[in-house]
């Protein structure tokens, strides 16, 4: 398993675009991860259709589970037919 992170404290540098594409490309040959970290939510709103039930904020406070987290934005993708490799 790899890691990638793109992280900088400026805003407007390009961060959600560049893990937004880099997600999308590696997708195309393994299965991806990507983790919308930003409270802005932008690389989710690019992925998902509707608001999130859960975000990862309600995970680092403890009013939901990964599993949760992860279960819901799984059963978006297949409702809305999202590359399902990115999850």
């Amino acid at each position: 398993m790899r890691a990638l992170t793109f992280a900088i404290q400026k805003g407007g540098q390009g961060k959600s675009s560049l893990s937004g594409n880099v997600s999308y490309l590696l997708s195309k040959q393994v299965k991806t991860l990507a983790i919308d970290g930003d409270p802005q939510g932008s690389l989710s709103s690019w992925l998902i259709t509707e608001s999130p039930k859960y975000e990862i904020a309600d995970v680092l406070q403890g009013k939901a589970s990964l599993r949760e987290l992860g279960g819901y934005c799984q059963s978006i993708c297949r409702r809305k037919g999202c590359n399902e490799r990115i999850i």
